[in-house]
């Protein structure tokens, strides 16, 4: 199968689900729905798995989640060794993989949990594998969600405000999609869990200004600063403009991995 008949694939499954991982929250930001942190597990319980899914030919299940837009397909175990397993992966995923420098495992009937791991290149004779090692499992399973969630292009600054107009600050906008929206702020903003505020877009994001209001879900740490999720109130109109604006973005973030494909 050639590359370019993989891409559909993507699409089609990027525009059904918003992959949220438990493991951005070291990269990227939290999300409260995920658990706050990895379990150590025993490297060769693990690799024991792997290798009864290599004697059976089962497939194992790959994910990662680039700019927000989930990459998933099956792939196919084709070593184990003491800590790490060689994996043949569709090439979109490889690259997602390497580029990220990790990858998710699904879990199975064999594997108990959903797993992460560290990812690198191997190649052997004229195949590309990828080289998964250092297996965490995840406290919970990987959650999904309804709508796909992406990242900006360009550094983008959203003025916010009460709901009398009042100012509140400003913050960078991290990710959006349609139900929701998480911005990074250095300072904390005085506002609760629960409460409604404006959110001021700029034509420079959306193609033409708008207010949108919002409810704040939940509050999380982003390195040094503050990373406020906020659940999106757009009417109708504001959900085809954003819409529009992440469905363009959604394919500007694919087209930019398939620049990268190994």
């Amino acid at each position: 199968k050639s590359r370019n008949d993989f891409w559909p694939s993507v699409s089609i499954f990027s525009r059904q689900v918003e992959t949220f991982i438990l493991m951005l929250d070291k990269y990227s930001g939290s999300d409260k729905e995920l658990c706050n942190g990895d379990s150590p597990i025993d490297q060769e319980a693990i690799i024991r798995s792997f290798n009864r899914i290599l004697d059976t030919g089962e497939k194992i299940v790959l994910l990662n989640s680039y700019q927000g837009v989930p990459i998933r397909f099956t792939a196919t175990i084709i070593k184990t060794m003491s800590d790490t397993i060689l994996v043949k992966a569709n090439s979109v995923q490889l690259t997602a993989a390497l580029l990220q420098q990790d990858v998710f495992i699904l879990q199975n009937e064999i594997i108990e949990h959903d797993l992460h791991a560290s990812a690198k290149l191997y190649q052997q004779k004229q195949f590309n594998l990828l080289q998964l090692s250092n297996f965490k499992a995840l406290d919970r399973r990987v959650v999904v969600r309804h709508a796909v969630r992406v990242y900006p292009k360009i550094n983008t600054l959203l003025a916010l405000s009460f709901m009398d107009g009042k100012p509140l600050g400003e913050g960078t906008l991290m990710d959006i999609s349609l139900g929701g929206i998480a911005i990074l702020v250095n300072e904390p903003l005085s506002i609760k869990e629960g409460q409604n505020i404006q959110m001021h877009f700029n034509a420079s994001l959306l193609g033409i200004s708008q207010t949108v209001n919002g409810t704040l879900i939940f509050i999380s740490m982003y390195n040094k600063g503050y990373r406020y999720h906020f659940k999106l109130l757009a009417n109708t109109q504001q959900e085809k403009v954003i819409g529009a604006y992440i469905s363009q973005r959604e394919k500007e973030i694919i087209k930019s991995l398939r620049e990268y494909l190994i």
